[in-house]
């Protein structure tokens, strides 16, 4: 059933690898089916395969959304080689969208690890300042200590009998 059989081609959405087409269907002209399935971005390579080869036929073919146009007579070989250059020829645009779309998430990564390192940065800059002056730091502290150490010494010493006297001039 002719009707059947255009209704999965319609639902199918690239669910075939390539699409001969003629354009003398019954019911419905092939033209208007290659215009639904490009409507609803079906990406499927499409051959129109047909009897109608004026150049006015084949652009109308190509306007379309037709991938290739091939008129009656032809040869088995040639429309066998054609379906196998589409064939390549999608499986190569869809293997450049998944390269595109690693590509655009591999941005997306180098961003954020961009930002991530643009943060450790700001992390590190404080850390690197409290370390590097901590050297300085600590002699002061040692100097400190040793201070109110020399303090509490004198403090705990009694004064000597002597200190702060001077002896009488004769």
């Amino acid at each position: 059933n002719v009707d059947t059989r255009l209704r999965k081609l319609r639902a199918a959405g690239g669910e075939y690898d390539a699409i001969v087409l003629d354009l003398g269907l019954p019911r419905l002209s092939g033209l208007d089916l290659l215009h639904e399935l490009r409507a609803a971005r079906n990406a499927t390579p499409v051959l129109i395969l047909t009897a109608r080869d004026r150049w006015s036929d084949k652009v109308a073919g190509f306007d379309a959304g037709a991938d290739d146009y091939v008129a009656k007579p032809f040869h088995a070989h040639e429309l066998l080689a054609r379906v196998n250059t589409h064939l390549a020829m999608d499986r190569l645009r869809r293997e450049n969208e998944h390269l595109v779309r690693a590509e655009s998430e591999f941005a997306r990564h180098r961003s954020v690890a961009q930002m991530v390192a643009g943060v450790a940065h700001e992390i590190n800059n404080p850390i690197g300042y409290v370390s590097s002056n901590l050297n300085t730091l600590q002699k002061y502290l040692a100097i400190y200590d040793k201070t109110i150490d020399q303090l509490k010494d004198a403090a705990a010493s009694p004064p000597s009998p002597t200190a702060g006297t001077s002896t009488p001039a004769l």
